[in-house]
């Protein structure tokens, strides 16, 4: 019998036949919750690793200011949008997605369809995850309480200390839940990850709260409505100035980004593009890989990309993307793009568009994914033009 404490999860190549969309810079799965949770259910049996995130209005927020928070949610294996203000963005710009909420995912998991869990809590403030844990074993469910650690305040590297790994692992869990606040808990993850035996990982944190019976979720009729975070300033009145903020950063990024693309979305109406799509995959020296994509790709030829990236990540290799003759790309597009580049991240190979058009640079700019134009460097070894590797000065 193979001892769960000391084998490490297998990680899965990166699916890039899955529906995904670009909003504001983040790469989501288009999804339901029975196929979230059919996921979920199938990596804690086969014990494949899957990190799951679930942005709201404030991680969109940070995403735009924390580099390493937006590159570890590009890496991760299931992004799903947790709040009402993101769907409604994605329909404007006619993306058909449905949200899925932390807590709600919990409760189906709470009501036994994943199966048999054993769930250890990480974070929360102090005394929260010990009474989430204790109430699910007293509760007796599907859900099971295996551990709980309360970090406090120090770094993620105290908080990834070998011995608290460990003591994690010697738990046994399939399912660690985190709640240490958005780029912190998402920070540990990354550094953690491969350290831990448990095969499903997710900052969750008001779940914690939620479990614990500390905070009460917001009536299903203010959920539906969008009104959730007035319930949660009712509960938590320190949320106030949170939401204030995070409402206005929303606000210029709709103006400066959404409101672009819906124009554009009318203009294509009047003027629609013709398909000139072309990709092309060629091996340069020293292992590395040239993607060269150009003319207009609409969703009908998305397709051909997903095939060829699938193809290109079958090994590891540092990617160069020839973009100078791109022309009009959607949020799929730029969606798989996001993906590419958190494939790459994870397993430390580079990633770069060489001379991008100004037509992919704009639409970059407008879903706010211009990181990508910034070589991901992970040795001291750059790309010039022609492919060739050349030593930083």
């Amino acid at each position: 019998m193979t001892d769960r404490t000391s084998v490490l999860p297998q990680q899965l190549p990166t699916d890039f036949q899955r529906p995904v969309f670009c909003l504001l810079g983040v790469a989501f799965d288009i999804i339901d919750m029975p196929t979230v949770l059919a996921r979920l259910k199938q990596a804690a049996r086969e014990r494949s690793r899957l990190v799951l995130s679930t942005p709201n209005v404030n991680n969109i927020v940070t995403v735009q200011r924390n580099a390493d928070y937006r590159d570890a949610v590009a890496g991760c294996e299931l992004v799903v949008p947790d709040g009402m203000p993101l769907v409604w963005l994605a329909r404007l710009l006619g993306i058909r997605t449905r949200r899925i909420a932390g807590s709600d995912l919990f409760q189906w998991l709470m009501n036994g369809d994943v199966g048999p869990l054993r769930v250890f809590f990480f974070g929360a403030p102090e005394g929260v995850a010990k009474t989430a844990c204790e109430r699910l074993n007293r509760d007796g469910g599907p859900v099971s309480g295996a551990g709980w650690h309360y970090p406090g305040f120090g770094s993620v590297a105290e908080m990834t200390a070998t011995e608290v790994l460990a003591s994690i692992n010697a738990a046994a869990p399939d399912f660690v839940v985190v709640a240490l606040g958005t780029a912190k808990g998402q920070q540990w993850i990354e550094r953690a990850g491969n350290g831990l035996t448990a095969p499903l990982l997710s900052h969750l944190g008001a779940v914690v709260n939620f479990v614990a019976g500390s905070v009460r979720r917001a009536p299903l009729w203010m959920q539906n409505l969008g009104f959730e975070w007035l319930w949660r300033i009712r509960e938590e009145p320190a949320l106030w100035r949170r939401y204030a903020t995070d409402g206005a950063a929303l606000g210029g990024l709709c103006v400066r980004s959404v409101l672009p693309l819906v124009l554009r979305r009318i203009w294509r109406r009047v003027l629609p593009v013709r398909s000139s799509a072309h990709i092309e995959l060629a091996a340069l020296e020293a292992g590395q890989k040239r993607l060269t994509v150009s003319g207009n790709w609409l969703p009908a030829d998305v397709g051909a990309l997903r095939d060829t990236l699938t193809a290109l990540t079958a090994t590891d290799s540092a990617v160069v993307i020839d973009a100078q003759s791109l022309g009009w790309v959607d949020h799929t597009f730029i969606g798989l793009l996001i993906r590419l580049y958190g494939h790459q991240k994870k397993r430390g190979q580079r990633f770069l568009i060489d001379q991008p058009s100004a037509a992919l640079a704009r639409q970059l700019r407008w879903h706010c994914a211009g990181y990508l134009l910034a070589p991901l460097l992970v040795t001291d070894i750059h790309f010039t033009k022609n492919g060739a590797q050349a030593w930083k000065q």
